[in-house]
């Protein structure tokens, strides 16, 4: 679920926290000290919008399935952040954006990257691209060290009707494969949905066990233009009762929700979610935990209200 990045003279989508998105346009610079207070030192962040290879429902817009030029990084722009980021004592490359791969650039980017001294790419990607022969040695080769890709179910029929591409399941686990072959980590997250809550522990069993990556799952981000949050996000109640005993960590979830899970995601993914907008409920003011918590997302206030929080 791509986060959507305002252009100039564009409007800040409400869902979206305006901070992160300043952050992720800053130079790497600027980026260091930001990053470092939030656990991640020796870190930059690099955004490349391109084209989606899914089509998921809760963000398969027209201009993220097939972006006109004037939304995909110029490489003029990417090359010159990078050449700027040659003094900055920074090793860890966090990718992202829409599909990063399927930037016209990406593999320029990956090559200029490991001119300009990072020693390690951390890569969001969908994973597909990774099952084509060859693909995940070359891109070893050029500093990916991990590739956070999302994953909705184990059960593949389920996961590709989320996506909405036919096969995906089936091309995003081989691709995961290639990627451990290659030396690269999988890291996979995934969101809370009704529709897959059922294989929730069998997806974290997955993860776990064949590519030793503990799943990272976040709540659903709110977009009323494209469904109905309502309909496709878990009750707190049934998301807490399937969360236990999942070997699984929450990732911008509030800090009173299920208690017993374990909390944390690599850094780009934390990064990436830390970009959806939340707030605090009223009983959430003498919490104990605030300064701490990323709050909650303001639709699930709105649907479930705040009776489910449980403030220290």
């Amino acid at each position: 679920e791509p986060a959507p990045r305002p252009r100039d003279g564009a409007p800040v989508p409400t869902n979206e926290d305006p901070a992160i998105l300043r952050l992720m346009e800053a130079p790497a610079a600027e980026q260091l000290p930001a990053l470092a207070a939030m656990g991640w030192p020796a870190t930059s962040l690099l955004i490349l919008m391109s084209a989606c290879d899914g089509r998921c429902f809760f963000c398969a817009r027209e201009t993220v399935l097939s972006p006109p030029p004037e939304l995909i990084t110029p490489w003029p722009r990417v090359r010159a952040w990078l050449e700027a980021a040659r003094p900055v004592p920074a090793t860890r490359l966090c990718l992202g954006g829409t599909e990063p791969a399927s930037h016209p650039a990406f593999e320029d980017t990956l090559r200029l990257a490991q001119e300009v001294g990072y020693r390690e790419v951390e890569l969001m990607s969908s994973g597909r691209r990774l099952a084509q022969p060859g693909v995940a040695e070359r891109w070893a080769a050029l500093g990916v060290r991990a590739v956070c890709a999302p994953l909705y179910s184990a059960d593949a029929a389920a996961h590709d009707a989320v996506v909405g591409v036919p096969g995906h399941h089936a091309e995003v686990v081989a691709g995961l494969d290639r990627a451990r072959a290659a030396g690269i980590r999988p890291r996979v997250h995934s969101l809370a949905l009704t529709a897959t809550l059922g294989g929730l522990r069998a997806l974290a069993d997955l993860c776990l066990d064949r590519w030793g990556s503990p799943l990272a799952l976040a709540p659903l981000r709110e977009k009323p233009d494209l469904f109905r949050y309502a309909e496709h996000a878990p009750a707190p109640e049934a998301l807490e009762a399937a969360l236990r005993g999942a070997p699984l960590g929450l990732v911008g979830s509030p800090a009173c929700f299920a208690p017993g899970a374990p909390r944390g995601a690599p850094a780009l993914i934390s990064l990436y979610f830390r970009s959806q907008a939340t707030t605090f409920a009223a009983p959430c003011a003498s919490c104990a935990s605030r300064p701490s918590c990323p709050g909650v997302v303001p639709a699930a206030l709105a649907t479930f209200g705040d009776g489910w929080l449980r403030p220290r």
